[in-house]
């Protein structure tokens, strides 16, 4: 179980004996969600381009609708897309899109 946790990046597990129990616990951390999101997001940020090559162009919330995120991720994902250079914004607010830089 240790290696399993080094390897996914999270802590490891913490043992303690309680009464006449015995008890495991696993720590979160912001890490390991991103271990486990990582290729959930670069799957998604691939069909956001293709969507972008086809359409033109794409709004926060068609991405949402497109692949079924919450708001918080689609922004979370093209900001992404632009920091790597690979989407433009264009405009501001709700009326902004993104396109291919």
């Amino acid at each position: 179980m240790i290696e399993l946790c080094r390897e996914a990046g999270i802590p490891e597990p913490e043992y303690a004996e309680m009464s006449s129990a015995f008890v495991v616990t696993f720590r979160k951390a912001k890490r390991a969600r991103k271990y486990y999101e990582g290729t959930e997001q670069i799957e998604r940020q691939k069909q956001a381009i293709e969507y972008v090559r086809q359409q033109g162009r794409i709004t926060t919330p068609d991405y949402t609708k497109f692949l079924g995120v919450s708001t918080r991720t689609a922004r979370r994902d093209l900001a992404v897309l632009v920091e790597k250079g690979v989407f433009r914004r264009v405009g501001k607010g709700r009326a902004g899109y993104f396109e291919l830089a």
